[in-house]
């Protein structure tokens, strides 16, 4: 192959090179103009929950509550929400920031009536429409903002208890994986 067959090549080569990185690029550009519109949503929510008149306190461990069981107290200890017997909701304030932001979308969604726990437990009281995973879809969204990843992927209802219907009841039992009393 003489030279200008060989330089012709080179080109090409060089102009697919190109493309390719153009393409990540662009798909980069993408993703952070996604999480961009993710991250001002996140920073409404905080707002909302900054001017709610409801009372949230953060905790610095695992979200806990005392709860009378059978005339004794007992700690519930989770990982996602709980509420005290005087009203206050209680959010996880432990992990990633992108993990903190899901948490603060949850508070948004109890501010915006979407869902709501019951005084002294862990457990989901209502849910005004959708279901759980449509919140926890939402919360998911506000990580992805924050770290370019939305944390579990495909396994976010099994891992989150979401295909278990009795999965509030065992962590208000201290009996969920991870719950203890």
């Amino acid at each position: 192959m003489d030279l200008y067959h060989k330089s012709k090549r080179i080109a090409a080569a060089q102009i697919k090179g190109s493309e390719r990185k153009v393409a990540r690029l662009n798909e980069k550009v993408d993703n952070n103009t996604q999480r961009i519109s993710e991250n001002k949503i996140t920073l409404g929510k905080i707002e909302e929950v900054q001017n709610s008149n409801k009372v949230f306190r953060f905790s610095d461990g695992q979200a806990s509550t005392e709860k009378e069981v059978n005339g004794e107290m007992v700690k519930i200890t989770t990982t996602t929400f709980a509420r005290d017997e005087d009203g206050t909701y209680v959010i996880n304030n432990t992990g990633s920031l992108a993990n903190k932001s899901h948490e603060l979308t949850h508070g948004a969604q109890i501010v915006e009536g979407l869902v709501d726990v019951q005084s002294g437990s862990t457990q989901v009281s209502s849910i005004k429409s959708g279901k759980v995973g449509d919140l926890e879809h939402e919360a998911y969204r506000a990580n992805y903002g924050i770290d370019g990843d939305l944390g579990f992927g495909n396994t976010v209802e099994p891992v989150c208890g979401l295909d278990d219907p009795n999965f509030n009841d065992a962590v208000d039992k201290g009996k969920a994986q991870g719950g203890n009393q």
